[in-house]
């Protein structure tokens, strides 16, 4: 470029009179902040380390623990669309406004498990929620017996705070005669399904088998079939455990329960006062050459502003 605007003054003298060029000078001094601010960012990629750095958060609310039928019945269609879809819409919608506290669940069938550990993020437990399926338990059948202990072990041990609300989601049939017990938690039920009943439903998408259960265990696409199971939700034995341990019965179908209902059971409890750890990773030693490479890059703007191009000269008129 310096060549070039030299050649342009010899062979073109009148064209300087009518044109600025800049100095050479500025040029090179130009080139050599571009460079300079290329050896930042480079050394700016190079310096950076990302540290780790915890960062402890206290809250305070209660723990609430769901204990979820998911055994083949809770795919009935008295409650639309299957009893376990509904108690998965109601619970999502009050999710929302339930934040603060911690959430944790067990499901059951032919055996229970743990599900989702108690967790405050209320995001994460409501991918948990709609994860549920009838499908996750191996064992058939319901046992209602092995997921009161399961609860109960889970409320005695350190992983749940001392104040507690358990919600049962069922239809409270069960393969054995179960007891009602106490557990040492404030208690809900909400019941799945209805008294009338209805066939269940059952769909497979990686097989592509779909259609109403027989009591063989084969499937018809007719709901009226002979020999269909049809399920009903055990109304007395679930209204009878929830008198036992003094608290309320809600059914998903006839009145389900809303964020009201269970806000002013968490605000009857103490609240807990806890904290958790959170991981963060912070980026360091990258600060001071992007500084200065973008001081270097403000530098060069003046420069081309205000030194490499001067005001056009003025053509004298003769």
């Amino acid at each position: 470029m310096i060549s070039k605007i030299r050649e342009w003054k010899i062979f073109y003298p009148g064209l300087e009179r009518s044109s600025s060029f800049p100095d050479v000078r500025w040029v090179l001094v130009r080139i050599l902040l571009i460079f300079v601010v290329l050896v930042c960012v480079f050394f700016a990629g190079l310096k950076t380390e990302m540290k780790d750095e915890k960062k402890e958060e206290s809250f305070k609310g209660v723990d609430i623990l769901f204990l979820v039928d998911v055994s083949l019945s809770m795919q009935a269609i008295d409650s639309s669309p299957t009893r376990l879809a509904k108690f998965k819409e109601v619970l999502l919608r009050m999710l929302p406004s339930l934040s603060g506290n911690r959430f944790g669940m067990i499901v059951f069938a032919g055996s229970p498990f743990l599900y989702c550990p108690m967790t405050t993020d209320v995001s994460a437990f409501s991918d948990y929620v709609r994860g549920l399926d009838v499908d996750m338990v191996g064992d058939r059948g319901t046992d209602l017996s092995q997921a009161f202990t399961k609860a109960e072990a889970l409320l005695r041990s350190e992983k749940v705070f001392r104040n507690r609300i358990l919600i049962l989601v069922t239809d409270g049939e069960d393969q054995n005669d179960p007891q009602a017990i106490s557990f040492p938690a404030s208690f809900q039920v909400w019941a799945a399904g209805t008294e009338s009943g209805g066939p269940i439903v059952y769909n497979d998408e990686n097989s592509g088998l779909n259609g109403f259960l027989l009591k063989d265990g084969t499937l018809t696409s007719n709901s009226n079939s002979p020999g269909i199971i049809h399920s009903k939700m055990n109304r007395t034995f679930l209204k009878n455990l929830a008198d036992k341990n003094d608290g309320n019965f809600y059914s998903l179908d006839s009145n389900p329960p809303d964020s009201t209902i269970l806000q002013k059971e968490i605000f009857s409890l103490e609240e807990n006062l806890y904290s958790r750890k959170k991981d963060l990773k912070r980026a360091e030693g990258s600060g001071k050459f992007l500084f200065a490479a973008v001081f270097l890059l403000l530098l060069d703007w003046i420069l081309v502003e205000s030194l490499l191009f001067p005001k056009r000269k003025s053509v004298s008129v003769i």
